[in-house]
């Protein structure tokens, strides 16, 4: 009985490593065939399978151990045959990883081994070229934060500034706060930082009213001037119409009473011939004399209101013409922000910052 409590757990640990070892077979033969991505799945599927370090007794944490450092070892190769950098930095990362499982389950059992472990893990996260994505958060604010990329996500609330490391690559970085959401693309390169800032966006007052041009007043004077100016020459010619209307009757009643006067004197002298000889009207012989004094005295007065209207006329319109060519418009300046409403607002943006 005592032979068997020993023998059992040695046919136990017999069977499983047989069980081990015939699983990383396949694994094994991947990668022989340079399948490297592929063997390092195989060797990650079989750790999967079993128990942590702790469980494990001192042989099959050997055997753990050995399984993730071929693990490492198909994904640094892997890495190495990679046709972009983006795959390559995530191979890395892998290999890195499945070194630090060994270091967390104390699977190297001895300080040298684990010394080892930990000299190949960091040559392979020199190779990665990390980069730093820094989000800023305002202040009492929180939001939900999703990153993805190259076989990568996150999501989680974040309510402070943190700085993340991430592979070199294009991230989709979006986060919602309430009903708001924003998206953005950032393209990290190797060794590369840049920061996200989630920031009340610059509310502005509605701008004033549109000011009328000062050329609009210009125009307008000068198409007062004009007006004026054209009222003035229609009262000069009017003046000018009724002065030598009244001038033409003056002379024409002169001229009749002179005829009148040869007639008494000479009764032989026939009128007829007399006005026909002299061609006057006598018509005008009805036209009393205040008449032709109020015509000829109407004719001045439109003369005199014509000239001083056209004067006036003439300087407005010089003025409407002085100001339009003067005139310059002004360059408008921007009304300056609301910081009350900036501050009130729950839509934030994301700003990109190299």
């Amino acid at each position: 009985m005592k032979i068997l409590r020993y023998l059992l757990p040695i046919l136990f640990v017999m069977v499983a490593t047989e069980a081990s070892a015939s699983s990383t077979r396949a694994c094994n033969a991947l990668a022989r065939q340079k399948n490297y991505d592929l063997a390092a799945e195989c060797f990650v599927r079989v750790v999967k399978g079993m128990k942590p370090g702790s469980q494990l007794n001192r042989l099959n944490q050997k055997l753990k151990s050995l399984y993730l450092q071929k693990a490492s070892f198909s994904f640094r190769k892997a890495g190495d045959n990679a046709k972009d950098d983006v795959s390559k930095a995530y191979y890395l990362e892998r290999g890195a990883q499945t070194l630090q499982q060994i270091l967390d389950e104390n699977l190297c059992q001895k300080k040298h081994r684990c010394l080892a472990v930990k000299g190949k893990q960091s040559d392979l996260i020199r190779r990665i070229q990390y980069s730093q994505l820094t989000l800023e958060v305002s202040p009492g604010t929180t939001i939900q934060l999703t990153i993805t990329g190259f076989k990568f996500a996150l999501t989680r609330p974040l309510s402070q500034t943190k700085t993340m490391r991430l592979r070199p690559g294009t991230y989709k970085v979006s986060w919602v706060l309430g009903a708001n959401k924003q998206d953005q693309s950032v393209t990290l390169g190797p060794s590369e930082s840049k920061i996200l800032r989630a920031q009340a966006p610059i509310t502005r007052r509605p701008p004033p009213p549109p000011k009328a041009s000062s050329s609009g007043g210009a125009i307008a004077l000068l198409s007062i001037g004009l007006l004026v100016t054209a009222g003035g020459v229609v009262q000069l010619a009017l003046g000018y119409i009724n002065a030598g209307d009244a001038a033409q009757l003056a002379n024409a009643q002169t001229l009749a009473r002179q005829e009148s006067a040869i007639q008494d004197d000479f009764p032989g002298t026939s009128p007829d011939k007399t006005v026909q000889s002299g061609k006057i009207d006598t018509s005008t012989w009805q036209t009393s004399a205040a008449d032709i004094k109020g015509k000829g005295q109407l004719g001045d007065t439109l003369i005199v209101t014509g000239w001083s209207t056209s004067g006036v006329g003439l300087a407005l319109t010089l003025g409407g013409v002085i100001w339009l060519a003067t005139n310059k418009p002004k360059a408008s300046t921007p009304p300056p922000p609301n910081s009350k409403d900036s501050s009130s607002s729950l839509q934030r943006k994301l700003h990109i910052h190299p």
